[in-house]
């Protein structure tokens, strides 16, 4: 029997919650500075700035994802080989911002889709914080050190 891979209520009614686009940052800037500077704060010692993330979206080296329903919650992400899987490529979430929190949860049926629609297989993104540990193994990511990984399966059965 082949396994269902229809979305039960709760996946759907996430995903239809997120209305994420890919946005022009020049157009959008104002709405998602808020988010990047409190974003910069919230650690002591960050491996980016502002000024770089903005240069990685005017080169096109990055896209920015919004959030219609929530015009102050946004997603820097970047399209790249994967560094564990030959011939795969990877959806690298590099920043993500809501102000409520819960923001993997909130966001990763989308991410998931997202991945899929621009070929990538895999999802990853870095995190200090020790409480992505737990929230990264419910939504199905493998912990290789301090990185998260989650290969998506385009309702393939494993």
């Amino acid at each position: 029997m082949q396994p269902s891979i229809s979305q039960t209520p709760r996946q759907t009614d996430r995903r239809l919650a997120c209305h994420y686009r890919i946005a022009d940052h020049r157009e959008v800037w104002e709405r998602v500075l808020p988010g990047l500077e409190r974003l910069y704060e919230m650690h002591e010692h960050q491996d980016w700035n502002i000024e770089s993330v903005r240069k990685m979206l005017d080169d096109d080296l990055a896209m920015l994802l919004t959030d219609d329903a929530d015009p102050s919650a946004f997603a820097v992400v970047i399209l790249q080989p994967h560094p564990y899987a030959e011939n795969e490529n990877e959806l690298f979430v590099y920043l993500l911002w809501h102000k409520g929190g819960d923001v993997i949860a909130r966001y990763q049926p989308h991410l998931d889709a997202f991945a899929t629609m621009i070929g990538a297989k895999h999802i990853r993104f870095f995190s200090r914080r020790l409480a992505f540990l737990r929230v990264a193994a419910r939504t199905g990511y493998v912990m290789r050190s301090i990185e998260y990984s989650k290969e998506l399966s385009h309702g393939r059965r494993r």
